[in-house]
């Protein structure tokens, strides 16, 4: 991989046994996954969005699992798709969340952790297609959550997109205290210009 403004670590690195391996690259302009053999690099996913981490890999079945944000950048998705390329990469959580996932040795398996704007953390157990065996922790916010006596003063986050200059569509996230007609308020912009998703 070469570049000439910088290259972002990552540790989607996979030796499969017959020598090949897989690879995540922003050769596209995007970070994708690769089956690598040889000199010939066989996408496995591409589009205009980015491929996160690798969890699982079922060389047998000739399957990977991995993150990634295809719908929308604002949302991070659990996703298994061919290694060969072939098809399309089968999202495998919910929308509406945030979610990270881990897999078993034997790709049997997956651990989902996801959360929301107005949702703590929840984790549960999948089966390898993602369907929901059990929960682990719901963390539901009822009258015995801890977060209970202070959710009726919860900040709504809003989203939005400015466009930049060149067209490029900018999304932020906003979080405000009750406004009241008239008077203004301080901010507070927190600021990340990349690299990365």
């Amino acid at each position: 991989e070469t570049a000439k403004t910088w290259i972002n670590l990552h540790s989607n690195f996979r030796a499969l046994s017959d020598g090949s391996f897989l690879w995540w690259s922003q050769r596209s302009g995007h970070g994708h996954l690769y089956h690598v053999a040889g000199e010939r690099w066989t996408p496995i996913t591409s589009g205009d969005w980015q491929v996160g981490d690798v969890i699982g890999v079922d060389e047998k079945r000739g399957i990977v699992w991995f993150t990634g944000n295809r719908e929308t950048p604002l949302e991070q998705h659990v996703y298994s798709a061919a290694i060969s390329g072939k098809g399309e990469a089968q999202r495998l959580t919910e929308p509406g969340w945030w979610n990270n996932g881990v897999m078993d040795a034997a790709t049997s398996r997956l651990i989902v952790n996801r959360s929301s704007p107005d949702q703590p953390a929840q984790v549960y157990l999948a089966d390898r297609e993602g369907k929901r065996l059990r929960w682990l922790s719901e963390n539901r916010i009822d009258a015995a959550h801890p977060y209970a006596p202070y959710f009726t003063n919860h900040a709504e986050t809003k989203f939005g997109i400015i466009s930049a200059a060149d067209g490029s569509a900018l999304h932020y996230k906003l979080l405000t205290p009750r406004l009241e007609p008239g008077r203004r308020y301080p901010v507070f912009m927190i600021h990340y210009g990349g690299p990365g998703a």
